[in-house]
């Protein structure tokens, strides 16, 4: 196996470039991408503005999948299962590197 040589100091860009991530996201589900990202930036607003109540969680969290569910038409359980397909699928690609952890680093925020 031979990894990638990187040229630019920039570390986000070395990790892009090591787990080929551009690969990667050409395997990625365009409505499950969507509502992963929707999730992640509550996940991120709620770490940014210090929530930490269990309720005031789970009510962000309720607000969240209920958009989702609204915005997609489809359930909360389907809605996580389509995530999880997406990322085992990435996991069945090797993308010419040994087996990445994919569970990981692409996973639900709750």
């Amino acid at each position: 196996m031979t990894i990638p040589k990187v040229q630019r100091t920039d570390e986000v860009e070395k990790i892009k470039i090591v787990l080929r991530w551009k690969k990667a996201t050409e395997l990625f589900f365009k409505k499950e991408s969507e509502a992963l990202a929707f999730l992640w930036f509550g996940d991120f607003l709620s770490v940014l503005e210090g929530i930490c109540s269990e309720e005031a969680l789970a009510f962000i969290q309720t607000s969240i999948w209920g958009y989702l569910e609204k915005s997609t038409g489809d359930f909360k359980l389907e809605i996580a299962e389509q995530i999880e397909k997406m990322i085992d699928s990435l996991s069945s690609q090797q993308l010419g590197l040994p087996t990445i952890s994919w569970t990981e680093i692409i996973r639900l925020p709750w």
